[in-house]
């Protein structure tokens, strides 16, 4: 088993790069994976650091998860999920999970509309 910091083994597994894509992909975010996992959001940041294939499915699986929410947003906007369905509560979770703002955009190749996509580097 590898061991982490201080000889202690780490809980770190390869296959949890598939477990984070598909986690995300629901539109769950990454560092809610670490509950999934029973780890700290510490634990995720150390495995990206030490495991480049981590890294890369941080980024994959965050883009999966945008996707996702995109997706929900589109339906809201077509009327696809009935009522009780929360503009507000699609756009609150697009500026945390993405990274949105009300803001506009100033000299940004990443505008969109009005709102700005805050380019993540991990």
């Amino acid at each position: 088993m590898a061991k982490g910091p201080g000889g202690r083994p780490t809980d770190y597994r390869p296959e949890y790069c598939q477990k984070l894509i598909d986690f995300c992909s629901l539109g769950r975010s990454y560092e809610a994976f670490a509950g999934f996992l029973g780890v700290s959001k510490q634990t995720l940041y150390t495995w990206e650091k030490k495991h480049p294939e981590f890294l890369d499915a941080k980024r994959i699986a965050r883009a999966k998860a945008q996707l996702t929410l995109e997706g929900w947003g589109e339906d809201l906007m077509k009327g696809n999920f009935g009522k009780g369905a929360s503009a507000s509560v699609w756009i609150f979770m697009m500026k945390n999970m993405t990274g949105w703002r009300d803001s506009p955009a100033q000299d940004d190749d990443d505008a969109i509309d009005g709102l700005e996509f805050l380019t993540d580097d991990t």
